[in-house]
């Protein structure tokens, strides 16, 4: 007989078990921590160079749904910490012959994510004596992020406030495989690569963008996530 903890999850285990009792953890609740890795790498849109980084501090929730499937759901402070090239105080601007000249910047911005996961090797993991713990294990997800904007570092020829004059919301919903690791009861770290087909936002109206026209293999159509979370 399988033996169940407190978050449903089965240790001791039986190679002939229902599959029915294989299952994701009930609930789990926490803090987290993540930075975006691949913004360190460069990219084409708006005139970004390499060097930029954006991290995320969030609270999570994620609830069984389905045998092996979670609805995760988060809600945080995103900051943004970048460089982008200034082209005659456009950085939208022709690039033509000027090599522009580097800007640093700063923003801060709420952000709302909603993701159904799938834990695809849960019932392997367990059927070979492997943790799972707090759902480790590889998972697929359609993570779709809102973002809108809270502060901004002023930038000469951009913007001359701290406060921005109007709402702008951006939203992705990139298709993404992701791995999680317990390394103790109330820990885990996560990483995980999504590509983002479009990008969309809202200042006056909606703007949608393609990754053709991005940059197929831009950094600014991929995300990322590296992550560390405390568990309640």
């Amino acid at each position: 007989m399988p033996i169940c903890m407190a978050q449903e999850e089965i240790f001791f285990n039986d190679i002939n078990v229902d599959k029915k009792e294989i299952i994701v953890a009930r609930t789990i609740s926490g803090l987290e921590f993540d930075a975006d890795y691949i913004r360190v790498l460069p990219g084409q849109y708006i005139g970004y160079v390499a060097g930029s980084a954006e991290t995320h501090f969030s609270y999570f929730h994620e609830s069984r749904i389905a045998n092996t499937w979670t609805f995760y759901k988060s809600i945080g402070l995103g900051n943004a910490f970048y460089h982008i090239r200034i082209y005659d105080g456009n950085p939208s601007g022709e690039y033509g012959s000027d090599p522009g000249s580097k800007v640093f910047r700063y923003e801060m911005s709420l952000d709302l994510k909603l993701e159904p996961r799938w834990y695809f090797d849960h019932r392997l993991r367990y059927r070979h004596n492997k943790s799972t713990r707090n759902n480790s294990g590889w998972f697929l997800s359609l993570p779709l992020t809102i973002s809108t904007n809270l502060l901004r570092q002023p930038v000469d020829g951009i913007n001359t406030q701290w406060f921005p004059e109007q709402l702008s919301i951006s939203i992705i919903a990139p298709p993404t495989i992701g791995y999680r690791n317990s390394f103790a009861e109330n820990w885990f770290i996560e990483a995980s690569l999504g590509y983002i087909p479009y990008w969309t936002w809202w200042q006056k109206d909606f703007t949608v963008i393609s990754a053709k026209q991005i940059g197929v293999f831009s950094a600014d159509s991929f995300n990322s996530e590296l992550k560390i979370a405390y568990t309640f």
